[in-house]
């Protein structure tokens, strides 16, 4: 796993990429053949690059691996696209993520769930983005789109927060945070672990999935009355109420 954002450019220029941001997740989701031992000889079949987003780049900074001119004009234009929405979401967001653009297919969930939480992002733009297939990071977030009915990835409600998400039916790992509020009426399927925090509530009367664990923390409480299976453990620790 890498940190975001990562892709793979194969020698043809063509790019791989999955919103978890994993090289070898997504050269396998691509097809690729792997680079074997015989590639420091006869040249790599694709490279490994990752941004963070933040500060500049250089194609050469951010790839591992010998670049051929076809890879290194990819790098650099995929990553000058990234920068220009970062900087300025409420300007390029639009035109980037949505219809057409370079960052809206599938695969990009990542990127759509930095601009959706981006507080400088439009409403109209964030409303539109709710309804793509979303990538949460793991920040903590104080507020969801009420549209949004799929997340892959973390969702942590930050401390103190009230979210409801009504449309909301399939989740990755769900952290709630310390004294706050998470109500999901619709979420029939956890594709990670649930943690509640402490004087935390989450509520998902529907509820029947959790492929991880579920750790429910003093004085928190999980309702999940459909609730069949949970893939690891279960501690509710003491005055918790599951």
């Amino acid at each position: 796993m890498c940190d975001f954002h990562s892709i793979v450019v194969r020698r043809d220029g063509a790019v791989a990429h999955i919103p978890g941001n994993s090289h070898s997740g997504a050269v396998e989701a691509a097809g690729w053949r792997e680079n074997d031992q015989m590639s420091d000889f006869r040249g790599s079949y694709f490279v490994e690059a990752e941004w963070d987003g933040k500060g500049d780049f250089t194609p050469k900074k951010i790839t591992r691996g010998e670049m051929n001119d076809k890879q290194k004009r990819v790098i650099n234009n995929h990553y000058s696209a990234l920068k220009k929405l970062l900087s300025d979401p409420a300007e390029h967001a639009e035109r980037m993520c949505l219809g057409a653009g370079i960052f809206a297919k599938p695969e990009y969930g990542d990127i759509r769930w930095k601009v959706m939480i981006d507080p400088r992002t439009p409403e109209s733009v964030i409303e539109k983005i709710a309804e793509t297939e979303l990538y949460a990071d793991g920040s903590s977030i104080s507020f969801l789109h009420p549209k949004v009915s799929r997340i892959e990835g973390v969702i942590r409600v930050a401390d103190g927060s009230i979210i409801e998400a009504p449309a909301l039916t399939k989740s990755g790992y769900v952290d709630v945070s310390e004294n706050a509020t998470f109500t999901a009426p619709a979420l029939t399927e956890v594709s990670g672990s649930v943690y509640v925090s402490e004087n935390a509530t989450f509520t998902a009367p529907a509820l029947t999935e959790v492929s991880g664990s579920v750790d429910v923390s003093e004085n928190a409480t999980f309702t999940a009355p459909a609730l069949t299976e949970v893939s690891g453990y279960v501690y509710v620790s003491e005055n918790a109420t599951f």
